[in-house]
């Protein structure tokens, strides 16, 4: 599902879906990305997200069955 509003008269852009309904013990997809193409990691803060992933795994908070750090 996408809709579409009118920045100016002619112009389109695309907003994302509406959020997905949530359920106890449904997988989930989860992917991130800078904006205009930006990278989203800078110094140390790839790391310190894998060390924050690690803590809730660590935790039984959540089950990572992949994971994938991807830089283009």
């Amino acid at each position: 599902m996408r809709f579409t509003f009118s920045l100016l008269e002619g112009q389109h852009d695309v907003l994302p879906r509406s959020a997905r309904l949530d359920a106890p013990g449904v997988l989930r997809h989860v992917m991130g990305r800078g904006m205009e193409g930006r990278k989203i990691f800078l110094n140390n803060d790839r790391d310190d997200f894998i060390a924050r992933l690690k803590h809730l795994v660590d935790d039984q908070s959540m089950i990572v069955y992949a994971c994938a750090l991807v830089e283009i």
